[in-house]
């Protein structure tokens, strides 16, 4: 009869190969660990450690500037029987309901009806056009879009002054010579 070692190496295999094959496995996923780390940190610091912070502080009685004492379950109980509780609910579901479902649900009716129209376009087009200017007003009025960068402005020009405003090299237009 052989050694406990002998029983259970399987043939062809030496007694540290098992170590070896653990080692090399942990090797490889250390090394996904660290390809995945700079994703994984951030999330972590900006996401979790607040929110583990914030359900700290909640069972607390903490003002900023003394240090926070473990009160329990007191904020939950008070904030439950608080009158305000129910009017802010009310507004939230209401905001919800006016700036996610009704535009969402209003879009995909237009969508679903006007797909088959012909120049179906046409009826979705007013619907899309507020998406549109909102972007163009935001990137003409915005400190990074490239006509605001050359000249600093205090507020939006309408599309006139635009053609009156003195422009830098990079963005003049050539004029033909006579």
């Amino acid at each position: 009869m052989g050694t406990l070692s002998q029983a259970t190496s399987l043939p062809g295999r030496r007694p540290g190969d098992a170590a070896r094959a653990r080692r090399a496995r942990w090797r490889r996923h250390l090394r996904a660990h660290l390809y995945v780390a700079p994703a994984v940190i951030p999330v972590v610091v900006l996401l979790y450690l607040p929110f583990l912070w914030t359900a700290y502080l909640s069972i607390t009685r903490y003002d900023g500037l003394t240090p926070p004492v473990r009160i329990g379950l007191t904020n939950y109980r008070e904030f439950l029987h608080d009158p305000v509780l129910a009017t802010s609910v009310r507004n939230t579901l209401l905001w919800v309901v006016g700036t996610v479902l009704l535009p969402v649900g209003l879009g995909l009716v237009v969508a679903v009806l006007t797909y088959d129209l012909p120049r179906g376009t046409l009826w979705r087009l007013p619907f899309l056009l507020p998406v549109a200017f909102s972007g163009v007003g935001s990137g003409w009025c915005g400190p990074s879009s490239s006509a605001t960068a050359a000249r600093p402005t205090a507020s939006c020009r309408p599309c006139t002054s635009l053609a009156a405003a003195p422009t830098s090299s990079r963005t003049r237009r050539r004029t033909p010579s006579p």
